[in-house]
C-alpha cells in the first residue's frame, strides 16, 4: 500500500495482494468501478480507492461521529427541558398592582375567583388571569388627547378630535365641545363579564351625553 498526495489530498493506492472492485492489480469477473481514478490508466496499472472500508475488504475505516456532535445530542434535549421549566415556573405566578384586582379564570370561566393586590399563583394553561384598575379613578378624554402632560418649564401638548368635539344644536349651529370623564370601576366581576373596551366605552356614552345636551340647549359645566 502506498500514499501520495496529488492537489491537498491524501490519497492510498492499494497494490499487489488486494483484491477487489476498487483495484485493477488482478483480473476481476466485473468490470471495477472506481470513485476516484487518475486518467489515463496504464495497463497493469492499481486504482485509487475510496470505499469505506468493511470486513475483509480494502478501503478507508468509517469515520466515527465526532465527540461535537455526541455532545449536542445530549444537550439539545436537556436545553429544551430545561426552557419548558423556565416557562411553567414564570407563568406560573402573576402580581397585581396595589391599585388593581384580577379576575382568576379557570377552564374557561367555569370557576371564576377575583383576587386583590399582591403574588398570587395559578396553574398554566388551566387558569387565566386578568388586571383591572379598579382601585383609582381614571380619566377618558372626548373631543381632544393629551399628547404630552405638563412640566414646569414645558406646558402640555393636545390634539384635537373633531370627528367628536364638533355637535349640532337645538338651533343648526355647530358647536365645539371637550370634556375629561373620571370614572372608576365599581364591580369588577361585572365589568370583566360585560365590558370589552373600556376606555371606548365611557368616551361613546360621553359623546352622547354632549350631543344630547347640545342638541337640547343645556349647558353643561366646562
Amino acid at each position: 500500500m502506498e500514499a501520495f498526495t496529488r492537489h491537498g489530498v491524501v490519497a492510498i493506492i492499494h497494490c499487489g495482494q488486494l483484491e477487489g472492485p476498487a483495484s485493477r492489480c488482478h483480473p476481476h469477473p466485473h468490470p471495477p468501478v472506481p470513485i476516484m481514478a487518475w486518467n489515463p490508466i496504464p495497463e497493469g496499472a492499481c486504482v485509487l480507492s475510496s470505499s469505506p472500508g468493511t470486513p475483509g475488504r480494502p478501503g478507508v475505516p468509517p469515520t466515527p461521529m465526532p465527540a461535537r456532535v455526541t455532545r449536542w445530542a445530549v444537550r439539545v434535549p436537556l436545553l429544551l427541558v430545561v426552557a419548558f421549566a423556565v416557562y411553567v415556573v414564570l407563568s406560573s405566578f402573576f402580581i397585581v398592582p396595589t391599585d388593581s384586582e384580577a379576575i382568576l379564570e379557570t377552564m374557561g370561566g367555569r370557576r371564576i375567583d377575583v383576587v386583590g393586590p399582591g403574588l398570587h399563583f395559578k396553574v398554566p394553561v388551566i387558569q387565566q388571569a386578568y388586571i383591572y384598575p379598579s382601585l383609582r379613578a381614571q380619566r377618558t378624554e372626548v373631543g381632544y388627547r393629551t399628547v404630552r402632560s405638563g412640566e414646569p418649564n414645558r406646558p402640555a401638548e393636545y390634539a384635537d378630535r373633531p370627528e367628536e368635539a364638533l355637535m349640532l344644536t337645538g338651533d343648526e349651529n355647530i358647536v365645539w365641545a371637550e370634556a375629561a370623564i373620571q370614572w372608576r370601576i365599581s364591580d369588577v366581576l361585572l365589568f370583566h363579564k360585560n365590558v370589552e373596551d373600556s376606555a371606548g366605552t365611557v368616551r361613546k356614552a360621553a359623546e352622547a351625553v354632549l350631543r344630547k345636551a347640545s342638541a337640547s340647549g343645556i349647558s353643561t359645566p366646562s
